[in-house]
């Protein structure tokens, strides 16, 4: 568009965020499909996760809601989104508007998200008098963002009427589609065909097994009957073996849940899965990790954090300001067990489970302290609930991850690296961000090996576990793009060799966003090898490793699963799913909709509605 309608366009739409914003209201999800051009003014649609300002937040720390092109980086990483958060959209919008693009262009969910946080708009083909303005808008920091009325003056518009510096054809549309609503004619619908029934012979092939699977959802997904199909019960090594090379190996099982499902943990034998298309009313099953068959159903309404193993889960509150209570799960038959003691009724605001190991469970929330409400960190004794110390963190430290090592319990935030006295929760040492390192990765178990821990983020730091002390960095000179930072993901260590995966070189090239899969030696952090995915995949979770093959979740439903041979350093196969990709948006925009645990001789992946059981050699 023109400079003079992008400024009538965004001088109006400023105006109404001050009406919304004025109302007690956040939009949360403003973006060019939600924007209805008409002659007399824009008008804004779509208020379906909008949510009053000072309201109890509905989606769990850690979790986003919105569309990842025009989300604010405070939404992006799962914070509260606030009025400025509207008018980082906003300037997404208006970018497009004047260019045809958005700010932050990326193929991939995770892509867009990293430089969204991170990266610095695209404003090529933005008019020059128009990028200060923009830009402003789309500052990391809330702060530095114009209010919709500074905006408005900013922008200045002197059209008194919008149709006026409409350009004529777009004016011709909108009459079109004005005259059209008047020559709509109801139509009346097919009724869905029946399902297909499944076949009689002994031992059905997959494809016609997954086709009968999927009419069988098609009958009746609307009442959630879940369907479940088995193409066999179990893989033999000799049929592994026996395989083509360069052939994905076949599922042992696939299970259909008929609604979003993710797997959470392998425990006894039990693969649970957290099942649910409403992420604030999920909840659980376990399925035999030999068969795929139910062997048990949760009715209560569960979430599992996701610095918790799998092993914890937290209930629903039947009070909005109210937080729901934690259970340890049994995963061999499904029961929920109440915490006892002080576990059973937390003295924290929102906690939220950090890690647990060596008999103690860590949480996470508010708690008072010089009349505000500060982030600390609880350790819990398992076995009676009693909570044995407290460590209040700096307010920049929202967000923990950590895992109990030893006599120590290491917890990591987006700036520092902390190792607490399990017993009695004091400092042992700490380790912060500074001018070469920009931010810390998440915390996993899998980070150790011979009392060092591996510390990720914008680059690699080997640590002494017992003293802080860091040995060796590598990968801070490894930028991505243009004006871009590193990234690495959560690490894995294998005997002497460290696995990663960090952003590629072309991340955000158009059609070329890829990561790198790197080996580095643990003693010194000598790269040894690298292999490039040529296409995105996640970073948050560990890659898994089996048999001398590292597998990778992407978080896309069609190919799941990316693996690399660490003998050819190279992928042995290539996996499609067979899930067909519905369009659902991910319940978290960072993980996608996949997930992968491993235990025994299978993996466990969830894409979409569906949980596969795969073999590994």
């Amino acid at each position: 568009m023109p400079e003079p309608v992008v400024r009538a366009l965004g001088s109006r739409l400023a105006d109404t965020l001050t009406e919304i914003h004025g109302a007690g209201l956040v939009h949360r999800d403003l973006k060019p499909s939600n924007i209805l051009i008409t002659a007399s003014a824009p008008r804004v649609i779509d208020f379906g996760i909008a949510r009053a300002l000072g309201a109890r937040r509905v989606t769990r720390t850690g979790q986003t809601v919105g569309t990842p092109a025009y989300m604010s980086p405070e939404q992006a990483m799962g914070r509260e989104h606030e009025p400025p958060g509207d008018v980082f959209a906003l300037g997404g919008v208006l970018v497009f508007a004047a260019s045809g693009h958005g700010p932050f262009p990326g193929e991939q969910t995770a892509d867009v998200l990293h430089r969204v946080r991170y990266g610095d708009p695209d404003l090529t083909g933005v008019p020059a008098a128009l990028v200060p303005v923009l830009r402003a808008c789309l500052s990391k920091e809330p702060d530095g963002r114009p209010d919709p009325g500074q905006l408005r003056d900013q922008l200045a518009s002197e059209a008194e009427e919008f149709a006026r510096v409409l350009p004529g054809p777009l004016l011709a549309d909108i009459g079109r589609h004005t005259t059209g609503m008047w020559e709509l004619r109801p139509t009346r619908t097919p009724g869905p065909p029946p399902p297909e029934l499944p076949p009689t012979v002994a031992g059905p092939s997959r494809r016609r097994l997954l086709l009968a699977g999927a009419g069988g959802l098609t009958a009746l997904g609307a009442a959630g009957v879940a369907v479940w199909a088995a193409r066999r019960t179990d893989a033999s090594p000799d049929e592994l073996r026996t395989r083509a090379p360069g052939t994905a190996p076949d599922p042992a099982w696939t299970y259909k849940a008929g609604a979003e499902a993710t797997v959470q943990t392998v425990r006894d034998g039990v693969v649970v899965v957290s099942v649910g298309d409403d992420e604030d009313a999920r909840t659980a099953l376990g399925l035999d990790a030999r068969t795929g068959k139910v062997v048990w159903r949760q009715k209560r309404e569960l979430s599992f954090p996701a610095t918790g193993q799998g092993d914890v889960a937290q209930g629903e509150s039947p009070h909005m300001e109210a937080d729901g209570p934690l259970y340890a799960l049994n995963a061999s038959k499904g029961d929920l067990t109440r915490f006892p003691g002080e576990l059973r009724a937390p003295k924290l605001s929102r906690p939220t489970p950090v890690t647990t190991g060596g008999g103690i469970l860590c949480l996470q929330g508010g708690v008072e302290h010089g009349g505000l409400l500060v982030t600390a960190l609880a350790g819990y004794r398992i076995r009676d609930g009693k909570r044995l110390w407290l460590h209040r963190t700096p307010h920049s430290e929202e967000t923990a991850s950590g895992t109990v090592v030893g006599d120590l319990v290491l917890y990591s935030t987006s700036t520092a690296v902390v190792a607490l006295r399990r017993t009695d929760g004091t400092e042992r040492w700490r380790m912060t961000s500074d001018e070469k390192a920009l931010l810390v990765g998440p915390l996993r178990p899998g980070a150790f090996a011979d009392g060092r821990v591996i510390i990720s983020g914008s680059e690699l730091r080997c640590l002494d576990t017992a003293t802080g002390k860091v040995l060796w960095r590598f990968g801070r000179d490894r930028v991505p793009y243009p004006g871009g930072q590193p990234f690495y993901g959560s690490p894995v260590v294998s005997g002497d060799t460290l696995y990663v995966v960090g952003i590629g070189k072309g991340y955000f090239d158009p059609g070329e966003a890829s990561m790198d899969l790197l080996a580095l030696r643990i003693g010194d952090g000598k790269l040894l090898w690298s292999y490039n995915t040529h296409s995105a995949v996640k970073l948050g979770p560990q890659p898994y490793l089996r048999k001398g093959v590292l597998y990778v979740d992407t978080g896309t439903v069609a190919q799941p699963l990316f693996a690399v041979d660490l003998r050819t350093h190279r992928p042995p196969w290539t996996l499609r799913s067979g899930a067909e990709d519905d369009g659902r948006l991910p319940q978290n925009l960072s993980d996608g909709r996949t997930a992968l645990v491993s235990e025994g001789r299978h993996l466990f992946v969830s894409c979409g509605t569906d949980v596969l059981a795969l073999p590994v050699r």
